[in-house]
């Protein structure tokens, strides 16, 4: 056997072990463990031309529910009426205990969808109740934000 051919098991197994990048979810962090059904969003339009008008969108207003998973594995599922539209390999940035002083959400966090910052989104997160800044259901426009409300199953 050629040293080649010897060391493609090591090679395979090293590009293997960290290629993908992902956390798992474990210490404060598991808190996000478990799906997650969107209950509102305010829409705040208008925010490059004030004064900025809001909107309250709703699984009744928008004929269609959402919700997340979070998985201990360190992978996140997105899903709209019960079928998955996209899964990610979830990377914290950052996990917060208390960041903004706010007793409703004792936990802030930055995750970094497949390791891409420019696939970001951020939120706090309580025993019960999550809320998500940026991209899910609803993208953010140049001139709308969208927070989103969701709840533990």
């Amino acid at each position: 056997m050629n040293k080649t051919s010897e060391s493609l098991p090591l090679i395979f197994l090293v590009l293997l072990l960290f290629s993908c990048k992902k956390d798992k979810l474990k210490g404060d962090s598991e808190i996000l463990i478990g799906k997650w059904n969107w209950t509102h969003t305010i829409e705040t339009y208008e925010t490059c031309n004030p004064p900025t008008f809001e909107n309250t969108l709703t699984p009744e207003t928008e004929n269609a529910n959402y919700s997340i998973e979070f998985f201990e594995k360190g992978k996140v599922a997105f899903y709209e009426n019960e079928q998955e539209v996209n899964s990610y390999r979830v990377v914290l940035h950052s996990f917060d205990s208390n960041p903004s002083q706010n007793s409703s959400y004792p936990f802030g966090f930055t995750i970094y969808l497949d390791n891409e910052y420019e696939n970001a989104f951020w939120g706090f997160v309580s025993q019960d109740s999550l809320f998500i800044r940026e991209d899910f259901p609803f993208p953010d426009t140049d001139c709308e934000e969208f927070n989103s409300y969701f709840v533990r199953e």
